[in-house]
């Protein structure tokens, strides 16, 4: 397993354990991959950004489809 499907899948997982759909967790791992491939450096480690960037995202996506999170 290499560096990016190591993210992908934390991030993917970590999203799903916050409540979120599998849809929106599968597209905002993407959109933390592509984060993290855009960004030089980070400020307080690449996993935490990268997961915080994922949990607005899977919150704004949330929000634009209409549906709740899993209790």
């Amino acid at each position: 397993m290499n560096t990016h499907e190591f993210l992908r899948k934390q991030i993917d997982q970590a999203i799903q354990k916050e409540g979120f759909s599998q849809a929106i967790a599968f597209a905002v791992a993407d959109e933390a991959l592509e984060f993290y491939k855009r960004t030089a450096s980070f400020k307080s480690g690449a996993i935490g950004e990268c997961l915080a960037y994922a949990k607005k995202r899977a919150k704004e996506m949330q929000k634009l489809s209409g549906t709740r999170k899993a209790s």
